[in-house]
């Protein structure tokens, strides 16, 4: 019972997490980044120097985008551990299939309750 209960707060935990550093704004930004360097590198009026600076300064703002990434995966696994220090079997309990399905359906059902919620504030 605890394991379903810290299932709960990890959901939520992770969803506030995502929210808090704008996943989607990340992605999309990734994307807009890979756009450019494979336009940079498709230009042929492009002189090699320049193409190397835009190269250099796409790379450098993927880079950054990239460890933001990084950040919240290694936050996600910190606290997956942590809540496994309250129920030393709670990560043997997220990698069954059943758990998954949990997992899976009480995100849907967070997301559709926090988007009521916020409709009435």
């Amino acid at each position: 019972m605890i394991n379903h209960f810290l299932i709960l707060i990890l959901i939520i935990f992770t969803t506030e997490l995502l929210n808090l550093f704008k996943i989607k704004k990340i992605f999309l930004n990734n994307k807009r980044i890979y756009l450019g360097l494979f336009e940079v590198l498709n230009k042929k009026n492009i002189s090699d120097n320049r193409k190397e600076e835009l190269i250099l300064r796409y790379s450098k703002f993927l880079f950054n985008e990239s460890l933001k990434l990084l950040a919240i995966i290694i936050l996600v696994f910190v606290f997956i551990f942590l809540l496994n220090i309250v129920s030393t079997d709670f990560i043997k309990f997220l990698s069954s299939t059943i758990v998954i399905i949990e997992l899976s359906l009480i995100f849907i059902i967070y997301i559709y309750l926090r988007a009521k919620l916020n409709a009435k504030l």
